[in-house]
């Protein structure tokens, strides 16, 4: 059930959480002051603060706190004016701090899951998080029917950095060069660092023509910010190009492949391959 409610969007909830206090409301209004059902208030109060924003959580609160005083009355409880304020005011003090509580324990479990997703040293996706929105944009391919890109970068001399500078040297080139990634692609692209020093960039709707025009000018955009902070790196790039692709793995590792080809010649260039429709389904 809680579920199928979490499934809701923000809207529904809270209908749903409406519908819920009436139901209780009239559970309540049937049994009499003396069996009370208003405890499951707390259940659409939790899951409209889970599913929308805490002053939403706020105002069923309120409603519901209404709700199971006015049934009380209509119960036939007896009205003690004292009594009746305090109660409603530690209960309206109980949702509250459920409130408060549940709202910082998602904006907890929302940032876990941000940390999971990202690479702590780039702040770009991390292979995770890339597998699960290249496979998204592969599916959205097959459907709408547009082409795929995929550039994998390695950085040329990377392990002589570590070496002579320390790896903490390592790490602010790495840092830079997914800043660099970031700031070059387009909203729509999806930069990642794999591991180590190896990158990819998917190009969605990128065609293997296309592919020959922005590989180079990504790569121009990497030296160049080398260049600028007198790093003595590099970049070699495997680009793969695809019309029609079933699977990301295959792009990748085509990809990956042809990027070790150009470091076994020297390394700082690209290489470009169009997956023939055998190797995409």
């Amino acid at each position: 059930m809680v579920a199928w409610f979490m499934a809701r969007s923000p809207r529904q909830s809270i209908w749903l959480s409406l519908i819920a206090i009436l139901i209780i409301a009239i559970l309540d209004s049937l049994t009499g002051y003396l069996l009370r059902f208003s405890v499951f208030y707390v259940i659409p109060i939790a899951l409209v603060t889970w599913m929308t924003h805490p002053y939403m959580g706020f105002l069923v609160a309120l409603l519901s706190t209404l709700s199971g005083q006015l049934t009380d009355f209509l119960g036939g409880k007896p009205v003690v004016p004292f009594v009746d304020l305090w109660t409603v005011l530690v209960v309206i003090v109980f949702y509250s701090i459920m409130i408060v509580l549940l709202d910082r324990l998602k904006q907890a479990l929302q940032e876990a899951e941000q940390l999971a997703r990202t690479d702590v040293l780039t702040s770009l996706a991390n292979s995770r998080a890339f597998f699960e929105m290249a496979t998204a944009e592969v599916q959205r391919s097959q459907q709408l029917r547009y082409p795929l890109t995929l550039a994998y970068i390695d950085c040329d001399n990377f392990k002589l950095i570590n070496d002579t500078l320390g790896h903490q040297a390592g790490d602010e080139l790495l840092r830079i060069v997914g800043e660099t990634l970031r700031d070059s692609v387009r909203p729509v692209d999806i930069p990642a660092r794999l591991g180590g020093d190896e990158f990819v960039v998917l190009l969605p709707n990128v065609s293997s023509h296309e592919a020959q025009m922005i590989a180079p000018c990504l790569r121009s955009c990497l030296l160049e910010t080398m260049q600028e902070g007198n790093w003595s790196v590099t970049f070699s790039m495997g680009v793969v190009s695809a019309t029609v692709l079933a699977d990301i793995n295959i792009l990748i590792q085509q990809a990956d492949a042809l990027m070790y080809q150009v470091k076994h010649r020297g390394g700082n260039s690209i290489a470009y391959a169009t997956l023939p429709s055998s190797l995409t389904r």
